[in-house]
């Protein structure tokens, strides 16, 4: 099976990004608490699909950039799963105020 893996950037702040996402995929993300991502982060997985949409900060508690990739993106939000399960919210991510980045692709044997 092939996956697929996807970084989006936002602007803005955290919350407002979450109400945007979830409005544009008419679904809830559950909110997490963790030292890494920053405090609170959130989280949609779908172990039927095996696909996951992770939105956190992209600063920790000390003003550090978390991932030196996006730096100077506030806001990140990953995407992973099956090709088709993925593509299913790329549109929506950008209709959220995403911008694309990094995307790949893996084939993984799923035996």
């Amino acid at each position: 099976m092939t996956y697929q893996y996807c970084y989006f950037q936002f602007d803005g702040e955290l919350e407002a990004v979450r109400s945007a996402i979830e409005d544009a995929i008419s679904l809830q993300l559950s909110e997490r608490d963790s030292c890494y991502w920053g405090g609170k982060y959130f989280l949609l997985k779908d172990d039927t699909t095996d696909s996951r949409l992770q939105l956190h900060r992209n600063i920790d508690h000390r003003g550090e950039w978390i991932n030196n990739e996006f730096k100077g993106s506030y806001v990140l939000c990953y995407l992973s799963g099956p090709v088709d399960r993925v593509n299913a919210f790329l549109a929506e991510m950008i209709g959220a105020g995403g911008l694309p980045h990094a995307t790949r692709t893996k084939e993984v044997d799923d035996k």
